[in-house]
């Protein structure tokens, strides 16, 4: 398997590779497509002023979407929190001396989801603190579920783009290396539209749990502990 995280690749190394009437047509591959999410322990480095004055108006943090209600922690998912890599096994046809194509014979797809969760450091262990791991959770646990339902919508955007791609080259044996690389990259560029469209609806869909019901939902055990509720947006 040859791969990459598109995120590390120099975009003045893309270049245009093409199919030709001298290369076979691009033959049954398979397409494995992956989702890995990586949890970890809260940050609590941060008060919940802190906190505030950093995630309320940063739109990749639940404190945003939730309109600064839950104003003692925030989930955090930003640059490489969410990402893709792709890795590409290749036949290699020999068409004439020192010339070959190129075909893919597997695709495997990674979705890695590494959330960052923060809780302010003055809030104790007790029935707020519950409350907002609780809260946090429920953010996490959309985030995974609209994930894992893009996963086939990945899956069917790869088959449809490598089979439209049909077998690269020919490319002198000198290049077969470099070539790799740069259908690689057209792969993950042909499905850029369903991969924003993915993290969109990701971002979009935190909204549904951060309405002024659920913050009053969710404070109402501990009273005194919040905000007014009825300060709720």
């Amino acid at each position: 398997m040859f791969g990459f995280d598109p995120l590390t690749l120099s975009a003045g190394f893309i270049l245009a590779s093409m199919s030709s009437a001298e290369c076979p047509v691009q033959g049954a591959f398979d397409v494995d497509v992956q989702f890995v999410q990586k949890d970890s322990p809260p940050i609590t480095d941060l008060t919940s002023e802190q906190l505030t004055q950093k995630f309320s108006s940063d739109h990749d943090a639940s404190m945003a979407t939730d309109g600064n209600w839950m104003k003692s922690g925030s989930t955090l998912v930003s640059g490489t929190a969410m990402k893709e890599a792709v890795d590409v096994a290749f036949k290699v046809h020999d068409v004439s001396p020192g010339k070959a194509c190129l075909s893919v014979s597997k695709v495997n797809y990674t979705i890695t989801y590494s959330p960052a969760t923060y809780i302010g450091s003055d809030v104790a262990a007790g029935c707020r603190y519950d409350v907002t791991v609780a809260h946090l959770k429920r953010h996490i646990d959309l985030d995974t579920q609209v994930i894992n339902d893009g996963v086939p919508v990945m899956r069917e955007a790869l088959e449809n783009y490598v089979s439209s791609m049909g077998a690269q080259g020919p490319f002198a044996a000198s290049e077969v290396e470099s070539q790799k690389i740069i259908i690689m990259r057209q792969i993950i560029d042909g499905i850029s539209p369903q991969w924003k469209k993915l993290s969109f609806q990701r971002q979009n869909a935190q909204k549904t749990i951060d309405t002024a019901e659920d913050y009053k939902r969710d404070t109402a055990s501990c009273p005194g502990d919040f905000p007014n509720p009825e300060s709720a947006k």
